[in-house]
């Protein structure tokens, strides 16, 4: 079932998600979804999908929205205000998702705190420093609803698995936080066997996921 909806965008980088369902409606009543981007707000129309999350088994709500995105992997480097390799240290169901809600019960924006344990930086090393844990924004979240857990996601957006070595391109928002830009292809699995992080991918964006990871990893010299 997909529903058509009407986005306004504004901003930078960090996205704006509002859907929530009325308690009777079982995800029914879907409100607006907004990215925040370069640029004048305009209306532009959206698509809102359910699914099931290949990750958690959770019900999933995917929005595709307008966003900043980069074509190559020399754009993403030099858009990006830092560049790490790490690793998650929680898994995705117990980290802190971080909504805000309209007066009416619509969801405004949604996000996820995603503690990082940083194992090397390649970019702007004076920011941070290694093994440092640092929390991290995700387009994705959690809600949780008459004790039903869904999942909230833009761009088919997949959450950072716990366990696995990632090089993630980060920016850094007016808050001093740091988000994943460039959607999924922005966090980039390095392991012996890139099909394990793409099967859980739909497969829309599987192909070009595929095609900027070979860029990324050969360009930092991280092939297995």
């Amino acid at each position: 079932m997909k529903r058509l909806l009407a986005l306004g965008g504004m901003g930078l980088f960090l996205l704006l998600v509002g859907c929530i369902a009325e308690k009777e409606e079982d995800l029914s009543k879907v409100a607006s979804v907004s990215m925040q981007e370069t640029g004048e707000a305009q209306e532009e129309e959206i698509l809102v999908g359910e699914n099931i999350s290949k990750t958690t088994g959770l019900e999933t709500v995917n929005a595709m929205a307008t966003f900043v995105g980069y074509a190559n992997v020399d754009e993403l480097d030099e858009a990006s205000d830092l560049i790490l390799i790490g690793t998650p240290t929680r898994d995705f169901i117990e980290r802190a998702s971080n909504n805000t809600y309209y007066s009416d019960g619509h969801i405004q924006d949604i996000s996820t705190l995603t503690d990082f344990k940083i194992e090397h930086v390649i970019k702007n090393e004076e920011d941070v420093e290694l093994e440092d844990v640092i929390a991290i924004i995700e387009p994705i979240s959690i809600i949780e609803q008459n004790g039903v857990k869904t999942v909230l996601t833009v761009e088919d957006y997949v959450e950072l698995q716990k366990g696995k070595t990632y090089i993630i391109f980060l920016g850094k928002n007016t808050y001093g936080r740091y988000s994943v830009i460039n959607m999924n292809n922005g966090r980039f699995a390095i392991e012996e066997d890139g099909n394990l992080e793409l099967a859980v991918m739909a497969d829309s964006v599987q192909e070009k996921h595929s095609e900027f990871q070979k860029e990324v990893l050969e360009k930092y010299g991280l092939n297995p």
